[in-house]
């Protein structure tokens, strides 16, 4: 689970784009001032929204494959791509400066 304090949320929603706030605070628990997520939700709303996530590169990665998993453009069961050369999955997807070719992620 990720704890988030509001109000660092409620800065971070100047920056991003209208809904995020409610978005974010939808998907989670909110208690005593804070924001709890499950780690998948956390993972998953980072990929959408981008930003300064703190999350293991393994997160990032599982959010990014899910999202491939659906995709069109995926071969070999979501670890290629039509757009990327070679496995999608280990350091490609993990790496947060790495962007879906199709701006999926």
């Amino acid at each position: 689970m990720i704890k988030l304090k509001l109000t660092a949320l409620e800065e971070a929603a100047r920056s991003r784009p209208a809904g995020y706030l409610q978005e974010v605070l939808a998907a989670g628990r909110v208690e005593a001032g804070f924001l709890w997520l499950s780690d998948d939700l956390y993972a998953s709303l980072c990929v959408r929204f981008g930003g300064d996530c703190k999350r293991p590169a393994s997160m990032l990665a599982r959010a990014r494959f899910t999202v491939c998993k659906a995709c069109s453009h995926s071969r070999e069961q979501a670890f290629g791509c039509e757009f990327h050369r070679g496995c999608c999955f280990g350091q490609w997807r993990s790496n947060v400066a790495n962007k879906c070719p199709k701006g999926k992620w």
